[in-house]
């Protein structure tokens, strides 16, 4: 397997990272591997932590955004409101095992020294892409993804599992307890967006005021603009240390670096300001 260990022990600029929703965003063209597949074991099925990944299987999952809820209900609340969308063919939904059932399955890509980009292929809701953060002191899941699987867990608990799951807005909220359950991690989410939250657990540990660190050189920043609880991450420890700013689409960085974009709703294209990059 090893996919991730061609990110240790190499330098990185300084950088913005958002996560993969609706705004440009850089992608390297890196080693990727896609759980399950014949790679000399690694997909081998082993399920991390027996007896936690299962229990969300059957829950049901918004097609559109990604969102799992706890029970079965008759729309989407993410998607209701005006910073998502509906689909044209009205409220669809899903769950785990139907998705795995349709051949989806985890993919892991090496995005930068450190950092694993982590999301599912053929794509789920819109093709939201989570980051696994490397760190001595413990991985950091960022943001999530509406897809997991025991492969794919597997995957990750060969890159050294995840010790917290810390989330930027409900776009990306997709099956967060699952993933905070199989690994047993607290999944941060900021107190302002508790309403949000399709499937409550002890896991979530809601967070308020500005900011919030989480492991050694890992802060969360309460940045609002697109949710009240918009949340970037900051990573003082990044492999060169210079400081790195984990996004989500919270700042849009646009084609022209010298600048960042804040945007209240994406897919409907309402803006939230637009800031030259160094103010």
């Amino acid at each position: 397997m090893g996919t991730g260990h061609h990110a240790d022990g190499k330098p990185v600029p300084q950088f913005v990272l958002t996560a993969a929703e609706e705004g440009p965003h850089e992608r390297l063209l890196m080693p990727v591997l896609v759980s399950g597949q014949d790679d000399g074991g690694a997909g081998s099925g082993v399920i991390v932590k027996a007896g936690r990944i299962g229990h969300g299987k059957g829950l049901p999952i918004c097609r559109t955004c990604g969102v799992q809820y706890e029970a079965p209900r008759p729309d989407c609340p993410v998607c209701l409101d005006e910073r998502q969308y509906v689909g044209w063919e009205g409220q669809q939904w899903t769950t785990l095992a139907r998705l795995r059932a349709d051949g989806h399955r985890g993919r892991l890509d090496v995005e930068r020294p450190g950092v694993i980009g982590v999301g599912a292929v053929p794509s789920v809701a819109v093709d939201q892409r989570a980051l696994l953060i490397r760190s001595p002191s413990g991985n950091v899941l960022w943001d999530c993804v509406g897809y997991l699987d025991d492969d794919l867990a597997h995957e990750v608990e060969e890159l050294g599992g995840i010790s917290a799951i810390a989330v930027s807005h409900p776009h990306f909220y997709g099956v967060m307890t699952e993933w905070g359950r199989a690994f047993d991690a607290p999944v941060y989410i900021h107190e302002a967006d508790r309403e949000w939250v399709g499937r409550p657990d002890p896991l979530i540990k809601y967070w308020a005021g500005d900011t919030h660190p989480i492991a050694p050189g890992m802060t969360l920043i309460n940045a609002g603009t697109h949710f009240a609880g918009g949340t970037v991450l900051h990573w003082a420890d990044d492999p060169e240390g210079r400081g790195a700013l984990f996004s989500g689409d919270i700042f849009m960085v646009v084609m022209d670096r010298r600048w960042v974009s804040f945007m209240y709703s994406i897919p409907d294209f309402i803006p939230g300001g637009t800031v030259a990059a160094g103010e």
